[in-house]
């Protein structure tokens, strides 16, 4: 009965990534003419690369925008995106969790209420969720030193929830042609949960497993 009631969730979950629960991110759309979905993902990645703006007035503002967009560069290699899945998925969260540590320093979050809380909003209303107030091992307080840049902040917004959602995307296309997809929904189901309250942390780890889970099954 429970794996019944499991491969049940697995095929309501795949039928489409819900929708409440990437809204607090804005809205995802693929364009272009290329009909495999992960080839559109990969071309709506490099846009998102394309479009990163660097600044070169202030040093440090340089080197954090140049890091964001080579690691937006290196999750968009071809070698990631297989017809119907996820591939080398290790080097890819790894990519990603450097990459979003660079998103969030450059979206100049700031406290919503106490510290202790650990909530936190950019200033375009994107939220962020930081327990303990780290986001990968990196302490707000070295995050509000860092300078904030008016034409960066929404680049780097925009990035969060677009590669957010083009990763948990690719991840549901790996579970999809999984043989044993009821082994990774729970770990998706918490990422998406994760998505739609800001925990960007959590899910991009819950993502990651989910993949390892579809990937590796036996």
């Amino acid at each position: 009965m429970k794996k019944l009631v499991t491969q049940v969730l697995v095929i309501v979950l795949l039928i489409g990534l819900p929708t409440f629960f990437i809204m607090n991110f804005g809205d995802y759309s693929s364009t272009g003419s290329v009909t495999n979905q992960n080839a559109v993902i990969r071309l709506d990645r490099l846009d998102v690369y394309l479009s990163f703006p660097v600044p070169i007035y202030n040093p440090i503002l340089k080197k954090l925008s140049e890091e964001a967009r080579n690691f937006l560069r290196a999750g968009a290699r071809d070698n990631f995106y297989g017809p119907n899945r996820l591939r080398a998925g290790d080097s890819f969260f790894s990519n990603e969790n450097a990459l979003f540590v660079d998103l969030v320093k450059l979206s100049c979050i700031k406290h919503v209420g106490t510290i202790a809380k650990g909530s936190f909003v950019t200033p375009g209303g994107i939220q962020i969720m930081m327990p303990g107030n780290t986001f990968f091992n990196v302490d707000y307080d070295e995050l509000s030193k860092l300078p904030c840049d008016v034409a960066v902040i929404p680049k780097a917004e925009q990035a969060i929830g677009k590669v957010l959602q083009l990763d948990a995307l690719l991840v549901k296309s790996t579970i999809e042609s999984s043989s044993c997809p009821e082994q990774a929904s729970e770990n998706y189901i918490l990422a998406t949960q994760s998505m739609a309250v800001g925990n960007v942390e959590n899910a991009l780890i819950n993502l990651h497993v989910a993949w390892s889970k579809a990937a590796n099954c036996k």
